[in-house]
């Protein structure tokens, strides 16, 4: 399976986080947060606030949300707030 280039910044925040997860979910978070960091204009993969959407994406998934769709969406709302 190739996940998107997004999957491993989600599997180094989960790794801090302490958060485990499956193949699917990692890969779904990837697409979300690569599609949160594209919106936002996050060119940056390193930058703080690409950590942020790392760490917003790894919350959402948590609560058991699993659609790389309604993950990037979730993670969008926090940012505008």
């Amino acid at each position: 399976m190739n996940f998107p280039a997004g999957g491993g910044d989600i599997v180094r925040a989960s790794a801090v986080s302490g958060y485990a997860f499956d193949p699917e979910a990692t890969h779904a978070m990837g697409i979300a947060f690569d599609g949160a960091c594209w919106t936002l204009g996050l060119e940056d993969r390193s930058a703080a606030a690409a950590t942020k959407v790392a760490l917003a994406v790894l919350e959402q998934a948590a609560g058991g949300q699993r659609d790389p769709h309604c993950l990037r969406r979730q993670v969008l709302v926090t940012f505008a707030h």
